[in-house]
Formats: structure tokens, sequence, C-alpha cells
């Protein structure tokens, strides 16, 4: 375990604060720490209003998702990005969760229907199968965000290894399984099954739409059983409130923490204010897609940067704030310190916009 030293823990402190610090309310502070019932010390009341004000500041999940984050996105006349007039940039085409999901479903189906059977093989259901249930798919997907559609086949005089071969040089159209030998697998001790994933080229299934197919073979008591599973992950939609405009400056601090026999940290401040590189920027930013939550096993960390990049806009502060890790984050936005959902992805793209090379 590393030590933190007084500077760590202060910026620690700092960033938390800043981050919530829409919530702490200094009269709710008061209210909560002279509220009826609690002992009359006036000497404690300094004390106890600020530790209430801790108190509300670290309750964010609770107070941002039944409180303040519903009425930013749905209050019409809280001032915001909007499609009305000539402001810079114009916004993006706005999408929704159910038009984004309705798309992969459709593009489930399509890439189901051409999935290409081993020659020979007589196509089944699930039932048929029993052996390729759903507890024996390796692939990981953002749960909520991703349709899934299988295909079930059985196979004679052939051997479970030779048909996964197979499947692994014949990819569906538009796909990349490694080649011809890039075949891997799994087993009980009693059962071995073999894998094959298709993938699109330049699509990360992991933080990303993207389409993908694990395909499955294993011996039977009487041939060999496949299964061709196809996944399409959606992206969560964007709420206007995430989107900037007319932005007047750009303040950016990232801070690079190295962990080691020694903490490591130094900081960058600079702000954006030419025009050009402003529009750049909020251009970046506004293109930057919504983030599918899934859990990822993450290594130690041995180096971690954090970006916070504050657009100040005509109609309020936007705030992104990305931690760079091992295994990767989305960035937070926040509206004048409101949480606004999704997370974003993609957030290199913005990063090199502004010159922030990690």
């Amino acid at each position: 375990m590393t030590q933190l030293t007084d500077e760590d823990l202060g910026d620690l402190l700092t960033e938390a604060f800043a981050a919530h610090e829409h919530l702490a309310d200094p009269d709710l502070a008061v209210a909560i720490a002279s509220a009826p019932g609690r002992p009359r010390h006036r000497g404690r009341v300094l004390l106890a209003a600020a530790a209430a004000v801790a108190l509300v500041a670290v309750g964010t999940s609770y107070v941002v998702t039944r409180g303040s984050e519903q009425a930013l996105l749905s209050d019409p006349d809280r001032p915001g990005p909007t499609t009305v007039g000539d402001h810079q940039p114009p916004l993006p085409p706005l999408e929704t969760d159910a038009e984004n999901r309705a798309a992969a479903v459709r593009e489930a189906d399509r890439v189901a229907a051409v999935l290409a059977a081993y020659p020979g093989a007589h196509e089944t259901d699930a039932a048929g199968v029993p052996e390729l249930d759903d507890t024996t798919l390796s692939s990981v997907h953002p749960q909520g965000h991703t349709v899934v559609r299988s295909r079930f086949w059985t196979v004679s005089g052939a051997t479970a290894s030779g048909v996964a071969h197979w499947y692994a040089a014949h990819p569906p159209a538009g796909f990349r399984s490694g080649g011809r030998n890039a075949v891997g697998g799994q087993g009980d001790g009693r059962t071995w099954i073999y894998e094959v994933d298709d993938t699109q080229p330049g699509v990360d299934q992991l933080t990303g739409s993207g389409t993908s197919v694990e395909l499955q073979t294993t011996k039977r008591s009487a041939g060999v059983g496949v299964r061709a599973t196809v996944s399409t992950v959606w992206l969560p939609a964007r709420p206007v409130a995430s989107f900037v405009q007319d932005v007047s400056s750009i303040d950016v601090r990232s801070t690079h923490v190295r962990y080691g026999r020694q903490v490591g940290r130094t900081h960058r401040s600079f702000t954006v204010s030419a025009a050009a590189d402003m529009l750049r920027a909020a251009v970046a930013f506004n293109d930057l897609p919504g983030m599918t939550p899934i859990p990822l096993p993450c290594p130690m960390m041995r180096d971690l940067y954090t970006d916070r990049i504050v657009f100040h806009t005509a109609t309020g502060d936007v705030s992104a704030v990305g931690t760079s890790s091992a295994c990767g984050s989305g960035m937070v936005v926040r509206r004048d310190g409101h949480l606004v959902s999704p997370q974003l992805g993609a957030a290199s793209t913005l990063r090199d916009v502004l010159g922030l090379h990690h």
C-alpha cells in the first residue's frame, strides 16, 4: 500500500469537494446540525455544520439521482444547448436509447441471418445442443446494452476441433477471426469447448458499440454441437445537457501520479481562449459517444492521469473529468456541478485536440 503524502491527500480532498461542491450547501449544513432532537451544544454547532457539509458532499448518488440530475435534464426553463438559432458549434444529431437499441436489434438479426453453417450441418434450437447453454459463453458485454441472438447446429462425421477451425477460416463478411488457427477453448475436466471469436475491425467491443460473434463447438454423444452467438452492443444516448455551445474559454488541468517506492505527482494547467481552438475542442467533445458500463479486472496502476476540462459557455460551465489507467475509464460530465449521465468514451480524441498526450 502506497502512503499518501500531505500533498496527495490535499489534492484528493480538493478534487472530491470540487466534484460535489453543488451539494455542500452551508445553510443546509447548519440546518442539519441544528435540527430538532439533537443535543443543544452551542460549541459543537460549527463542527457539526462542517461535518454535515461533508455528509451532504459524499451523498452524491442518492441526491443527484433522485433530485438535482432529474431537475437538470427535465426543466424546460433551464438554459442549455439548443438546435434553434445560430450557435457554435451546431449540435450533432440527437439520439435516444430506444433508437440506438432498435438499430442494434436490426444489426444483430441481420448478422445472425447470414451466419454460414458448416457443410452438412443440421440446424436445431437450444434444446438440441444442451451442452452449449448460456453458462458456457466466454465473451463479456455490457449488461442492459447488448442484444444477443444465437443459432445452433449439429454435425455428424466430424470432430469438434475440425469444425472450429473451419469456422475460424470462414468468418462472416465484414468480420475477422484472426486466421484459421485462431481457435481457443475452455473445459471443466470432462467437457472441452472450442471457441472462435469474430470481431469487426476497428471496433472496441468493451467500450464501444459494435457486433461480435462467439462460435463454440463441442463433442457430443453423437457428433458435434455448434453454437453461434451474435452480440451487438448499443451506446447510451447523450442528453442535450451534456453538449457545449458558445464557449468563451476552456480551462484544462492535468495531474499525473506515478506510483512506486515514492509517489511522484506533476500538474499541468492551461487555458484555451483562441476562437478556432475552442471550436475544435467543442466539436471534439460533442462528438464523444456515450459509454457503456462494463466491469473489468484492473491490474495495478503505476501511472494515473486525471484530466479536468471545464468549458465556460453562455449557458453555464460544463466539466469533463477523465481518468486514464491500465484498464481505461470514461469521462464524467457535469453541468454547473450537476452530474449528467452517461459517461463518455473515446476521450483520447478530445485530449489530442487539446494537446494532452499521456
